[in-house]
């Protein structure tokens, strides 16, 4: 290392251009990685509402291209609020009901845009669900998982959801985001 003209220290790299690529190259990744760490994801959260071995799915009404799928409850997480608010929240819009909100199911699933899809177990608290957003709701076995057309994204839950209506599925407990 030299002294540069400015009282700094030179790491003499302008005088070797082939052996300044790979610090460049590093310096570069570190200083995308950083970029991208820095961006969070928007949540997007599915309640997996299950009683008596069947889960609760309902069917959109709308806008036009999602209308007639079927899907987990749920909803986006605004800012400031936990999944597990939005959880309870979008639960009251959407269907009326109390929710006791559990642990995770599954992994997140990457909707594209920077947006991951959180599923969680939930039970009802009180009086059954009441489409409000919905035009109808159905419980479904897991033998009837097929049965519906899935948004493409509740879709991909659908083997972890197998699993949490088997009890086989160790979900995790609630807890900070990861």
């Amino acid at each position: 290392m030299d002294q540069d003209g400015a009282g700094g220290v030179s790491l003499g790299f302008a005088a070797q251009p082939s052996a300044c690529r790979p610090f460049r190259h590093a310096v570069d990744l570190l200083q995308g990685s950083t970029l991208l760490t820095a961006i969070q994801p928007r949540v997007v959260v599915a309640a997996c509402v299950i009683e008596d071995g069947a889960v609760l799915a309902a069917r959109r009404t709308g806008p036009p291209e999602l209308a007639g799928k079927w899907e987990l409850p749920g909803g986006k997480v605004e800012p400031g609020e936990t999944d597990e608010q939005a959880v309870r929240r979008e639960l009251a819009e959407e269907l009326r009901v109390d929710a006791i909100v559990g642990g995770r199911i599954g992994h997140d699933v990457d909707l594209g845009d920077n947006t991951i899809l959180r599923c969680y177990r939930v039970e009802l608290a009180g009086a059954g669900p009441v489409p409000a957003e919905h035009d109808v709701t159905r419980w479904l076995a897991a033998m009837e998982l097929e049965e519906v057309d899935w948004l493409p994204a509740d879709r991909h839950l659908l083997g972890d959801l197998r699993l949490a209506m088997s009890d086989r599925e160790p979900y995790r407990s609630l807890g900070p985001s990861s």
